[in-house]
């Protein structure tokens, strides 16, 4: 059984806006910086991992990490609390940070920043021009839908906004996540239209491996002062063109 078209995140329905608008007034209070985890075995092998393949980091991987965490320690960031996604490659790229910064608490692991659960299409070669056919799937497969990203941008954002919320966290937060759970939130908050075709070439924001954000007068910038800008048209097009399924993996 083929992919079906899933419901597209609706960032301005009343209950998102009103999550997005708490989100908002607990950031303006706080010092947020983001990071995406190094190079995942699964980001070489080129498959989807999501949540479901728990891909450990490569020694590039882990290597991205290290250096991406010196560029906090350059800036003297020093974090409050380090949030997590528990699955392996966020997770080892939170020690890595935790070990470098000399951070002394613990960890805190969330599900909430879990990357898209793939379904069947986990562990299968991805493919962003073309996506999945139904020849990829057999029909003893019992077929299971990808995350969609109504499902996943709600998630996202209600799991930001509780972790935010928390009383131990402090005032300093260093995230780990992937690079969908960036996307949605990027997407949301920041009210800029991301191409999920064209992540990786020619989007705003190039969400490569290690990349840091943080939070800055109610938009995410790359840590390295690198603010987000408008794209030309004809990238916008080509993207277009390019007939690439709407959801993302990392």
């Amino acid at each position: 059984m083929p992919p079906v078209v899933a419901p597209e995140f609706n960032r301005n329905s009343a209950e998102i806006q009103e999550i997005i608008t708490q989100i908002i007034a607990i950031l303006a209070k706080k010092e947020v910086v983001f990071v995406r985890h190094g190079e995942s075995q699964a980001v070489l092998d080129k498959v989807y991992a999501g949540c479901k393949l728990d891909s450990p980091l490569t020694p590039k991987g882990i290597s991205e990490a290290h250096e991406a965490i010196a560029s906090l320690i350059k800036a003297k960031f020093q974090p409050s609390a380090i949030i997590s996604s528990g699955l392996a490659r966020a997770d080892e790229t939170a020690k890595i940070a935790a070990q470098e910064i000399q951070f002394q608490k613990e960890i805190i692991k969330n599900d909430a920043l879990q990357e898209r659960n793939w379904g069947s299409w986990t562990a299968k070669e991805k493919g962003y021009k073309t996506g999945l056919k139904p020849k990829d799937f057999s029909e003893s497969e019992k077929y299971e839908e990808p995350e969609n990203d109504a499902v996943l941008g709600k998630r996202v954002l209600q799991g930001f906004k509780d972790i935010l919320s928390r009383d131990d966290v402090g005032n300093k937060l260093l995230f780990v996540s992937h690079l969908g759970v960036m996307t949605n939130l990027i997407e949301a908050i920041s009210g800029i239209q991301i191409d999920k075709a064209s992540l990786e070439t020619c989007a705003i924001f190039k969400i490569s491996n290690a990349t840091i954000f943080r939070f800055d007068n109610d938009q995410f910038v790359q840590f390295a002062e690198i603010k987000p800008t408008s794209r030309p048209a004809d990238t916008i097009a080509a993207a277009a063109a390019a007939n690439v399924p709407s959801i993302t993996n990392g």
